[in-house]
């Protein structure tokens, strides 16, 4: 992942990342890595916050996951599981639902592969 550099816009608070004082538009950081980041405001408090910055199209993305982590190897098996769906930037978000899943193929099944679901 690129590196970047962090601007500060609000004057009244400093900026400390990774335990090293900002200085605004100076301090490159490898973001490859979750970064600390602690907000120092001008009366003393601190709030300290975990920045993980990753890549991402805005597309949805489907999580599909089987009761018990069981594999899905078995064209005529059905097994539970749940699909959830982020949503992205503009689609809804479907939490959690409740799936029968198996596998679909030909002879090339254990020859090839693929996953191929139902």
């Amino acid at each position: 992942m690129a590196k970047d550099v962090a601007t500060v816009e609000d004057t009244s608070a400093s900026l400390v990342i990774n335990d090293t004082a900002q200085k605004n538009n100076i301090l490159v950081q490898n973001f490859s890595d979750v970064q600390t980041y602690t907000v120092i405001i001008d009366d003393g408090r601190q709030i300290i916050y975990s920045v993980d910055i990753v890549v991402f199209t805005g597309l949805p993305i489907i999580y599909i996951s089987t009761i018990g982590n069981v594999p899905i190897n078995s064209e005529e098996d059905y097994i539970d599981g749940t699909v959830d769906i982020k949503g992205g930037l503009n689609f809804s978000h479907e939490p959690f639902v409740d799936i029968k899943i198996r596998g679909l193929g030909n002879s090339t099944w254990f020859f090839h592969p693929k996953n191929r679901f139902k």
